[in-house]
Formats: structure tokens, sequence, C-alpha cells
């Protein structure tokens, strides 16, 4: 397996590790546990996107965009869009954009399917 590859998938597991024990914290006061994990995954997501930028600053290695994108679709899109706002990060890729377009088109026709349906 590439090198690169591995990078990937150690930060994407990082990250969802730091989402799963940080949305626990937030289940123990209280909070939703669907609320707590989308919490804590968008504001993971919009932390990681502001490394990236620092990163590509730096000239330094970068989060893998399938990361940024894995993190939005498993429910930091309003985090990754916070991100490149604030950021002004990855706004003018447009494949990147392209792909983030098409996780919140997925993630919004889910929603709607499933108000629908309740």
């Amino acid at each position: 397996m590439p090198r690169y590859r591995n990078l990937e998938t150690s930060i994407f597991l990082f990250c969802l590790a730091i989402t799963l024990v940080l949305s626990g914290g937030f289940i123990v006061w209280g909070t939703p546990a669907v609320l707590a994990f989308l919490l804590v995954i968008n504001l993971t997501t919009f932390a990681l996107f502001g490394w990236d930028k620092h990163q590509a600053k730096k000239s330094r290695q970068r989060v893998p965009e399938n990361t940024l994108h894995a993190l939005a679709l498993i429910g930091g899109s309003i985090g990754s869009l916070a991100g490149q706002r604030c950021f002004h990060h990855k706004r003018s890729k447009s494949s990147f954009m392209r792909w983030y377009w098409g996780i919140v088109a997925v993630q919004a026709l889910t929603l709607i399917t499933y108000a629908l349906a309740g």
C-alpha cells in the first residue's frame, strides 16, 4: 500500500476516534447522541481544513482530499463549508467543490426522504 494511502487512512481514523470520544463526553452531559456526533464531527472537519491550509502555506504534507470528503460525507459538511469560507481553502478547486456539493446533495435528499417517510 502506498505511503500516502496509509496517511489518509490514519488521519481519517484519528479524526473519527476523536469525534467518537468527544461525542461520548457530550452524551454523558445529556446531549442527544446524534446532535453530539454532528457537533463534534463538524468541529473536527473545520479544524482539519485549518490544519490543511496551514500545511499548504508551509509546503508540508497535506491532508488528503479524500479524507476531507469522507469527513463531510459522515456528517461534517457544515464544518467543511465553514472551513472553506473561513480559511479560504479549496474554494477555487472545481473538482473538490463538485465532490463537496455532490455530498451535500446526497445528504439533503436523504434528509428529505427521511422527513417524508416519517
